[in-house]
């Protein structure tokens, strides 16, 4: 495999994953230019029907807060709970955490409520207020070791602030900035996984695999790369407060497939390059 481009990579630096049933021999790579990325991936109606299961957040919309419900976790269970973060001031405020039987006594009024894969963050724009941005929409492009990656799609934008007090002018330059942004969030540069932390490189990931298997599926997230945790910052305020399972790292960069010959055998092949 030949990678092309101008951005200098150490080999070191490359996410690699051969296929169980084949061996891919040692290649000698000391130093490399890789734009064009390969990357392994099965067939697409098993790809679109683990794409529901996968869905983790309920958003609520009310005047007063937002409210996230971690909806990998079964209703019926006991550690079942909705995180509420007050809006009342125009930007994240204080947060509760409350049973799903307690919020359900909270909520008897008609809500709007948005059923997404994650959190991206939270973004301020100058004189125009304080946003959460969810990920509504998103893409499988395969596996790594068996756990899927998805390239975000699509993106939704909620003010804190429940009232907007912004001119006419104000609102088309806010709307074109949100058009803007989802425009290029939505592009094919954006990846985040579920199950396996695509921010390291696999040599990381072997070296400390114990400790990730062992660690709780919430907390995983701490094993990302600061480096390439691209929406660190604006995920800062679940990050301060431990709100665990609301917490996704977002990965900028490149992902393609490719499935090569080395030997003799087909081989999967899966090169993941992060930019920071």
């Amino acid at each position: 495999v030949r990678p092309r481009g101008t951005a200098g990579l150490r080999a070191a630096d490359l996410h690699l994953c051969g296929s169980e049933d084949c061996v891919i021999p040692a290649i000698g790579i000391s130093e490399c230019k890789l734009v064009q990325l390969f990357f392994w991936s099965t067939d697409s109606a098993n790809m679109a029907s683990s794409i529901a299961k996968k869905f983790r957040v309920s958003c609520v919309d009310k005047p007063d807060f937002f409210a996230f419900e971690d909806r990998s976790v079964p209703d019926d269970s006991p550690d079942k709970t909705v995180v509420m973060v007050s809006r009342k001031t125009g930007a994240p405020g204080d947060f509760t955490v409350l049973s799903l039987e307690q919020y359900k006594k909270t909520t008897a009024t008609a809500i709007t409520k948005f059923d997404v894969y994650g959190i991206l963050g939270i973004i301020t724009y100058p004189n125009l207020g304080t946003f959460l941005v969810l990920i509504s929409d998103v893409r499988c492009v395969g596996h790594i070791n068996g756990a899927q990656v998805f390239c975000i799609t699509d993106t939704i934008f909620l003010p804190f602030a429940s009232t907007f007090n912004a001119t006419a002018t104000e609102l088309q330059a806010l709307d074109k900035g949100h058009q803007d942004l989802r425009k290029w969030i939505s592009g094919t540069a954006f990846y985040l996984s579920f199950d396996c932390d695509i921010t390291s490189t696999q040599q990381a990931q072997d070296a400390r695999r114990t400790a990730f298997d062992s660690t709780p599926p919430a907390l995983r997230w701490k094993f990302a790369d600061k480096r390439f945790f691209w929406n660190r910052t604006a995920l800062n305020y679940f990050i301060k407060h431990k709100l665990d399972a609301l917490i996704v790292p977002v990965m900028k960069g490149l992902v393609s497939s490719y499935s090569p010959a080395v030997a003799g055998h087909r081989v999967a092949l899966a090169l993941v390059s992060p930019l920071s």
